[in-house]
């Protein structure tokens, strides 16, 4: 009986530890043409933003467009890559080779104080398709309770 005591609270400790996970997602942006699709995505802290179809692009992110603290985005060239977005923030990536036809993105993780301050500081120093991608998630804060 104690055995079998012992046995149920570990398991109890994989169920609980499993199920943490069991919330987190894997949100798709796919290169399509010169662009993301989505260009702006809203998504959990412990999501992965899985970037597929990318047979001719990489990702990036912009220099201090990201969290204070998270890791840099940086894929291979042609390859799927997947980002865990472990700190709640404001992600801004590009796919370096397609900048110049504005292929840039956003993810808004988790609820980022002060999201709108930051987009509008984001947009002082933005431009093109960075500006109109920028532009398009400060539309879309209200909606996600930000």
């Amino acid at each position: 009986m104690h055995m079998m005591k012992k046995v149920l609270a570990g398991l109890a400790g994989v169920v609980a530890l499993a199920s943490s996970n069991a919330f987190a997602a894997s949100v798709e942006i796919k290169g399509a043409g010169v662009a993301f699709a989505p260009a702006v995505v809203f998504a959990n802290v412990g999501d992965t933003l899985a970037f597929r179809n990318m047979a001719s692009h990489f990702v990036e992110s912009y220099p201090g467009m990201i969290p204070e603290g998270a890791a840099p985005m940086k894929s291979d060239m042609g390859a799927d890559y997947d980002y865990n977005a472990v700190k709640e923030g404001i992600y801004v990536y590009k796919c370096p080779p397609h900048i110049g036809a504005r292929m840039a993105g956003v993810a808004v993780i988790g609820k980022p104080a002060n999201a709108a301050a930051t987009i509008d500081k984001m947009l002082e120093s933005a431009s093109g398709e960075l500006k109109k991608v920028l532009g398009q998630v400060k539309e879309e804060l209200p909606k996600h309770g930000l």
